[in-house]
């Protein structure tokens, strides 16, 4: 489900912001006592985020894993992991092989240690159409030919006259000009391409839908279009048009009041105030999503497919992927204005895999909450504080990762 994910997310969790202490990818976490982690999701869902994570790890091209100051050779990582695969089969003896072969640190968050804002995602299934039509008008579309990435962290250095660059890359048009020269260039923005139809007749539709349910496609950065015939189109996030993310939600204060912002209260809003009032709304992000057709099941930045409350989307300038982490949370029904000390809360282990525009700075993480609509009402709720730890292998298991086994 990756955007870059671009993993791209709820439009409600825009409306965040917080003064907060400027952290770097060094000063991010530090170590935790923290020892009595709980799971509370199925041994099963956990085995296949363990086995999608190696299998992704195995074919990146990184050699080592930096988290803070440490720094991991990812071959040991990778069997460490498949060490754990032997005591998984239980969640008693998941957690003792944690215990005693990896240590916790705990994440600088939204503003304190340990404390971070939580979000959701979910895979939309969308009805539409092959053909436009007066009800699927917006089409869904695969990047155009000329579509190019830019590697700008490439860039950094004294030959190029650069120390800082914002982001790691971003995407453009290789174009002609006046002179026949080939240029880079910027790509259309979302008014450009959904209102005033700066890529048709380039044959990139994949498919049409509702304008409002491909919006929030976008923001998921994945889904299943749903045909009058029963077929249905797996899609993946392929590139982003480089163009800065816009939070719409920020934009609509005047319809929502900030304690009900929520995705199903920005639908509404939207479906209500009719297609001048949305076009409006939508054309102030100019950030733009092509997909990919899929087989399977949608894929995150790291490669692996997403995994349901397994998998979460993190920055990945602070936190590696593949990173196995905690994640601890009250349940997404309770308003976060109403949480209390005592309020329900779901805990469970998962495995940092995905990537998000909105996923900025280490207080920030997204939660996978599966497909379709039950997903979508968990996911769009969620706007919560939650507590992020990430694991790293101890060094005696490194020195002795050949024989690791689980301990009865």
């Amino acid at each position: 489900m990756s955007y870059q994910r671009f993993t791209v997310l709820l439009a409600f969790y825009f409306l965040y912001s917080c003064a907060r202490v400027q952290v770097s990818p060094k000063n991010a976490l530090r170590p935790t006592e923290k020892n009595d982690f709980v799971d509370q999701e199925s041994t099963s869902s956990f085995n296949l985020a363990l086995n999608n994570t190696i299998k992704s790890l195995k074919k990146s091209n990184k050699k080592n894993l930096k988290l803070g100051k440490m720094t991991v050779s990812k071959s040991l990582y990778i069997k460490s992991l498949q060490a754990m695969k032997s005591c998984s089969g239980s969640k008693d003896g998941l957690i003792q092989f944690i215990k005693n072969n990896f240590d916790p640190y705990t994440v600088y968050g939204k503003e304190r240690w340990g404390e971070i804002l939580m979000t959701g995602y979910y895979e939309p299934v969308l009805k539409g159409s092959k053909k436009r039509t007066k009800k699927y008008s917006t089409a869904i579309l695969s990047p155009p030919k000329n579509l190019v990435e830019i590697k700008l962290n490439q860039f950094m250095s004294e030959d190029y006259g650069l120390d800082f660059i914002p982001k790691k890359s971003m995407s453009a048009q290789v174009t002609v000009n006046d002179i026949g020269q080939k240029q880079i260039t910027p790509l259309p923005s979302r008014e450009e391409i959904d209102f005033k139809g700066a890529l048709r007749n380039k044959r990139l539709e994949i498919a049409y839908a509702d304008p409002i349910d491909t919006f929030f496609l976008h923001i998921q950065g994945s889904g299943i279009v749903e045909l009058s015939s029963g077929e249905e189109i797996r899609l993946g996030y392929a590139a982003q048009n480089g163009r800065k993310y816009e939070a719409i939600g920020k934009f609509m204060k005047d319809k929502i009041k900030p304690e009900d912002m929520s995705m199903q209260k920005i639908e509404e809003v939207l479906r209500k105030e009719g297609k001048k009032y949305t076009r409006n709304i939508f054309s102030k992000n100019p950030s733009y999503v092509f997909f990919k057709k899929l087989n399977g099941r949608s894929k995150t930045t790291i490669g692996a497919d997403v995994t349901d409350l397994r998998t979460i989307a993190v920055d990945d300038r602070y936190f590696p992927l593949g990173l196995l982490a905690h994640i601890s949370y009250p349940l997404p029904g309770i308003p976060p204005e109403k949480l209390t000390k005592s309020s329900p809360r779901s805990e469970h282990f998962v495995f940092a895999q995905d990537t998000g525009g909105a996923i900025k700075g280490p207080g920030r993480a997204d939660l996978f909450w599966g497909r379709g609509k039950k997903a979508k009402m968990k996911a769009g709720k969620m706007r919560h504080p939650a507590n992020l730890y990430f694991f790293l292998p101890k060094e005696s298991a490194l020195k002795n990762v050949e024989s690791l086994y689980c301990k009865k």
